[in-house]
């Protein structure tokens, strides 16, 4: 499993990325928001060994991630944008989105 930081919108998140695979990498994301994506680490290495490529990341504002206090930043758009700029960073044209709770609005978002 690769870490490394992925600067968005308010500043830089805890990237997670397990396995080369092919596209469409699958993003996994977690629930909240406030959660971070550490229940979803004990998957990767699964999924990965399945061929697939997986990613998950503390958003902004949990786990490794920075903490800003802007109240400003905490709007879906920003969140869909959040995805979109690590989609970006790890330079994946496409993606499968699987995740938890208030995720389910990110594809309604764009």
């Amino acid at each position: 499993m690769n870490k490394s930081l992925v600067e968005v919108s308010g500043g830089r998140v805890e990237v997670y990325d397990t396995g080369p695979g092919k596209e469409p990498a699958l993003l996994l994301v977690s629930g909240g928001p406030a959660w971070s994506c550490e229940a979803l680490l004990a998957g990767h290495e699964w999924i990965a060994a399945t061929g697939r490529r997986v990613v998950s990341w503390d958003q902004l504002g949990c786990g490794e991630s920075d903490n800003p206090q802007d109240p400003n930043l905490w709007t879906l758009e920003r969140y869909v944008l959040e995805v979109d700029a690590v989609r970006r960073a790890l330079d994946l044209e496409r993606v499968h989105l699987l995740g938890q709770d208030c995720v389910s609005l990110f594809g309604s978002g764009r």
